[in-house]
């Protein structure tokens, strides 16, 4: 049976913006004035897949975007979640087919990837967000941040009035200025590690999906954008989560979704065991950096 996925997809859209609208506590008085002035809105479509962007002072959301990125964040916490779970009582073998719930999770893995091509229908014997389970509840929480960080991204190009027609190195330093500038509206420095866990596992899930977007490897770096793994542990160094091994949960939600997008891809890098997750995550930006400098070389 078909699912009315677009309807409950709308509803949690709409949970989104009231957590937006909440942030304006913590945005400057100047840039609280320049959305009055301009009169910033946000606009959802039905087009063909197509992530957010700006038009005309408006930020445009895609309805089958934000179905991807709920099947995804579903896919990529509990895939994470789970594993984590087992690591705890040393009862993780490395056998991703065998987690609990694998069939739901690589079932939306599955959905997703057809996703970007073809608005195919939603089940309803599968996961979705008005499940009542806990793995869908907290997808919906995580869900929340991630769309708040991404409006809050292209919010800050409004705001911080960038330019389009300008260098390469222009357009680079104001991507960057964007994540930070979304990055402090979305966290502040009084926020406990809880806190700050429970926004970031949104935030650091919505870059790792962006990696999962791109049409080839090469596209994780760019003149004009900054590279995909470096946004990811920027952000995660943003967060400042004091963790201390074995109880790194979000070092190790990062590298299980980096590292997903890595084996998915046939690329030969395994989740090894490492003394702590700092080792594993250099690995990974190793790896990432590798990559890089093969496609550079190619190049030339």
């Amino acid at each position: 049976m078909n699912y009315e996925i677009d309807d409950i997809i709308v509803k949690l859209f709409k949970k989104t913006i009231l957590i937006i609208l909440n942030y304006n506590k913590q945005i400057c008085s100047e840039q609280l004035d320049l959305i009055q002035r301009k009169k910033l809105s946000i606009a959802l479509n039905d087009n063909k897949f197509r992530t957010t962007y700006v038009k005309y002072d408006k930020i445009h959301f895609n309805l089958s975007f934000l179905k991807y990125m709920w099947a995804m964040i579903y896919t990529l916490f509990n895939f994470s979640h789970k594993i984590q779970k087992l690591e705890s009582t040393n009862k993780w073998d490395g056998n991703a087919l065998a987690l609990p719930g694998a069939h739901n999770i690589f079932f939306m893995k599955k959905w997703a990837n057809i996703l970007k091509m073809n608005n195919i229908p939603w089940f309803e014997n599968y996961p979705s967000p008005d499940a009542e389970d806990e793995e869908s509840k907290v997808s919906n929480t995580t869900f929340h941040f991630a769309i708040a960080f991404i409006y809050f991204h292209e919010y800050s190009h409004i705001v911080l009035e960038h330019k389009s027609s300008v260098t390469e190195s222009v357009l680079l330093a104001q991507e960057k200025e964007a994540d930070i500038n979304a990055l402090s509206i979305m966290i502040s420095e009084n926020d406990d590690d809880y806190k700050k866990r429970s926004i970031g596992k949104g935030i650091c899930l919505s870059m790792i999906i962006q990696l999962f977007i791109i049409d080839e490897i090469a596209m994780i770096s760019s003149k004009t954008h900054p590279d995909i793994d470096h946004r990811i542990y920027n952000a995660l160094d943003y967060l400042n989560i004091k963790e201390r091994y074995p109880s790194e949960y979000m070092k190790r939600l990062v590298s299980l979704g980096c590292n997903f997008f890595i084996i998915e891809n046939d690329y030969k890098l395994k989740v090894q065991r490492h003394e702590n997750s700092d080792s594993l995550n250099e690995s990974i930006m190793q790896f990432f950096d590798d990559i890089k400098k093969e496609l550079s070389d190619y190049k030339k």
